[in-house]
């Protein structure tokens, strides 16, 4: 990733699971053909961010008297993924804490619909940011990865989803042995799944992916306790090291979804944003802001969407370190 594309040929989302398998057969022909409709309008609303198409399913499916609670609470709960993105967080987390409880009144055996509302229950917790939001969000993470280890197993894929989303809130709050052991945790699923499924498997590019992230908050924490390092400060040999590793995680998951799903797709630009965010730890200021500043147009061209914030920062102390050395 040593350039930009000259010619430009969107997530998590990073997701092990695919949101429109819940419901598991036996169904009604009326809640199949809902169910059909929403595998494939699903996708589609997720790329564009247009949820019309999702909000009139939502429509029909409540107004069929054959389509049971739990298809319609599917459909609404694909619709809140697409609707908590332009929410606040604390409006989100309210929303999903609101289908959980709907979700827990009759509850099949080990339902994955269940789980992944909790799983975005804690997410958008977790996106709230004050100290509170951010205890309450790894406790949410804890609970279920336990739930899930307890009644799945540790190698199920369900649960190796909740070590990730542990991972990820440890990573966000960053207190005390917080990126520590969010790293512990991903190195140890990124070898358990290329060891199951190889190294290239989607599966295990999603944890590697993950584990990017955690190296660059660590970086940046060992570097400065910030988001960057001023021009000309001598680097760690420990955090240069993290932020080089993030830097090749970051450009084999860019490549492997370039050949793919192109260099627009969404997912690919939040990896071109985490690569630049790496490079900028490692004092490569001028490539890291030609990225960034790449993924923001390609994002406004496309309306794919970047993580709030997360290209902004690396942005702002890019412009700094070249303002500071020039």
């Amino acid at each position: 990733m040593s350039s930009l594309p000259s010619s430009p040929t969107p997530q998590r989302c990073l997701e092990v699971f695919v949101a429109v398998d819940f419901v598991s057969p036996p169904v009604t022909a009326a809640e199949a053909h809902i169910l059909g409709r929403l595998r494939a309008l699903f996708h589609h609303c997720k790329q564009t961010g247009d949820a019309q198409h999702l909000e009139q399913l939502h429509l029909l499916a409540a107004d069929a008297p054959a389509v049971s609670e739990r298809v319609i609470l599917q459909v609404e709960c694909c619709l809140e993924e697409l609707r908590s993105k332009h929410r606040p967080a604390r409006q989100a987390a309210s929303v999903w804490a609101a289908l959980q409880e709907r979700g827990e009144r009759s509850p099949p055996p080990g339902d994955s619909l269940l789980m992944y509302i909790r799983s975005k229950r804690a997410q958008y917790t977790a996106r709230c940011g004050t100290p509170v939001d951010l205890d309450e969000a790894v406790r949410l993470c804890l609970r279920e990865w336990r739930q899930r280890r307890a009644s799945l197993g540790e190698e199920h894929y369900w649960s190796q989803a909740a070590s990730m989303d542990l991972a990820a809130a440890l990573r966000v709050r960053s207190r005390n042995g917080d990126l520590a052991e969010s790293l512990r945790i991903l190195r140890r699923l990124v070898a358990a799944l290329r060891k199951r499924h190889g190294g290239d498997h989607p599966f295990t590019w999603v944890a590697k992916f993950a584990l990017a992230q955690t190296l660059v908050s660590l970086a940046a924490a060992a570097g400065t306790g910030d988001h960057g390092r001023s021009a000309g400060q001598t680097p760690g040999s420990e955090w240069t090291s993290y932020a080089a590793e993030a830097a090749e995680l970051a450009c084999g998951f860019a490549d492997a979804r370039h050949r793919y799903l192109g260099r627009d797709d969404a997912e690919s630009l939040r990896a071109l944003v985490l690569h630049a965010h790496a490079q900028l730890l490692l004092g490569e200021v001028d490539q890291s802001l030609r990225e960034i500043r790449y993924a923001q147009a390609v994002a406004r061209r496309t309306s794919a969407r970047l993580d709030d914030g997360w290209a902004d920062r690396p942005v702002a102390a890019a412009c700094e370190a070249a303002a500071a050395g020039t």
